[in-house]
């Protein structure tokens, strides 16, 4: 038997499925760039500027999915950070497009049941 989720836990999963695959997308990044980086020549303070740059992007991704878990509960400070990830995540056609539209429709719909 399968359990009916609430629109605001819908809108949940999504934000976390968002910061799932922009932690994977920054992990691939990083990997790309930094393993070249270290046999390059370059000097150690940019390679260590990019390193700071990915913990940062990283750092993000776990706030996105921290948010995702938020919205789950029904906290309020969720919900309005949850709409600020979607609306900010509608111009990355088409994945984000689509998964923010639906975050934004999901919370604002959903969130008085």
């Amino acid at each position: 038997m399968a359990v009916k989720l609430k629109s605001y836990q819908k809108a949940g999963r999504l934000i976390r499925l968002l910061g799932w695959i922009s932690l994977a997308m920054t992990l691939l990044v990083a990997f790309v760039k930094l393993i070249p980086a270290f046999n390059s020549g370059k000097p150690i303070f940019q390679i260590f500027l990019n390193i700071v740059l990915f913990v940062l992007l990283g750092l993000l991704c776990v706030f996105e999915l921290k948010v995702g878990t938020a919205v789950k509960e029904h906290k309020n400070w969720g919900r309005t950070i949850g709409i600020i990830m979607g609306v900010i995540s509608l111009p990355t056609f088409p994945i984000g497009t689509i998964i923010g539209g639906f975050i934004i429709y999901y919370i604002i719909k959903g969130w008085d049941e």
